[in-house]
């Protein structure tokens, strides 16, 4: 083994002659030189066949993120058996791709950094062995929501407050890994390799996440904005309208009833508008009080005033004002019209303060086209 490999950045202390199998993860996370040297070198077709399958299900839930980003429907949301079947099954084919067309141009590269002979086969293993330091966080995280939440659908509708921003740690971790796993194994140019395996990769994610962030961490419209363009439409025998088409409809939720109660989210912005139909004896003002009652626990400090209000073609009663809920300010708006006499149509419109604005021209398209059948 060449001299140069003793240099690791400081992941590896010392070499240990004797590491056990058991413990590969940690050599992995916090040994690399030691792991690769180890467990890449000598064929360990188990270990193998392993990571690659973790890594396919790794891009299976990744996918089901994406999809899930985008407004499309996701599959197996009900039940935790059937998503983890989905995950494991998918998650063959994708390790299999991962191993030999990912495999494929990890070789490229190595020939690129002058392994010009590279053993295929070696490259493969040192580009899933290193692919874990994504893969493995991933996975568990699915197996805790697993435990945490009732369905898929509630744990991916879960509000998982900033502590997610450690994930965007692993790309830029593995990225470190593949690189001391490819001086460890490989006769190579250090500084060569280095660009295609550590500093290239890391500009890439730079160049997304960064970008991301600013846009989290400012609320800005380009993530709330609403999609006029591509709009989407919900129809059903008592309820018909469209909506903006990076939103969503909320059809998990226990009480979704195409007919008669509708929620309509926006993906990448913190708002909702639940659209009712129903059938009551009791007067206006005493349904926006059970509406009002309903949300008391969920809201503080709700200040709503109430006035005679249109919404699209609707005339009604509205109280609307701002209320606290996690700390968050949103705007609140209650609305409720009579269709004919014991029938109502009922609006609920919860929206972060600082991106209603933004989210205004999805709500009036929304109310716009809104249409209650018999």
């Amino acid at each position: 083994m060449k001299e140069s490999d003793q240099d690791n950045l400081g992941l590896d202390e010392q070499f240990d002659d004797s590491p056990h199998l058991a413990l590969w993860i940690v050599y992995l996370f916090f040994l690399p030189r030691t792991f690769f040297r180890q467990f890449a070198e000598k064929p360990n077709p188990t270990l193998t066949v392993v990571c690659a399958w973790l890594y396919g299900m790794c891009g299976v839930i990744d996918r089901i993120s994406t999809r899930g980003l985008e407004g499309r429907e996701v599959p197996f949301s009900e039940d935790w058996v059937l998503r983890w079947l989905f995950i494991g099954g998918a998650g063959v084919l994708g390790g299999l791709g991962y191993f030999f067309v990912g495999g494929w141009w990890y070789r490229v590269r190595l020939s690129w950094s002058g392994a010009h002979r590279a053993n295929p086969n070696l490259a493969r293993r040192v580009y899933i062995f290193a692919a874990q330091i994504v893969a493995i966080p991933t996975v568990l995280l699915t197996t805790f929501e697993t435990i945490v939440y009732e369905t898929p659908a509630a744990a991916d509708g879960a509000d998982s407050g900033l502590w997610w921003l450690l994930f965007l740690l692993f790309p830029f971790w593995a990225a470190l890994v593949s690189t001391i796993g490819v001086w460890t194994v490989f006769e190579v140019r250090r500084s060569v390799a280095t660009f295609w395996f550590l500093i290239l990769p890391w500009l890439v994610y730079l160049l997304f996440f960064v970008p991301f962030l600013t846009l989290v961490f400012s609320g800005s419209s380009l993530l709330a904005d609403a999609d006029l363009v591509t709009t989407k439409k919900h129809e059903s025998a008592a309820l018909a309208f469209s909506y903006p088409g990076n939103w969503i409809i909320d059809k998990n939720d226990e009480n979704y009833d195409p007919d008669h109660n509708v929620s309509v989210e926006p993906v990448l912005a913190d708002a909702v508008v639940k659209i009712l139909v129903y059938s009551s004896e009791s007067m206006v003002g005493d349904e926006l009080d059970k509406t009002v009652s309903a949300y008391e626990q969920s809201i503080q400090d709700m200040r709503l005033r109430e006035t005679v209000a249109t919404l699209g073609l609707l005339i009604g009663t509205s109280r609307s004002g701002t209320g606290k809920i996690s700390g968050k300010i949103y705007t609140i708006d209650f609305f409720i019209s009579s269709i004919e006499e014991g029938r109502y149509l009922e609006i609920q419109e919860l929206v972060l303060q600082k991106q209603a604005d933004e989210l205004r021209k999805g709500f009036e398209l929304i109310y716009d086209t809104l249409r209650v059948g018999e």
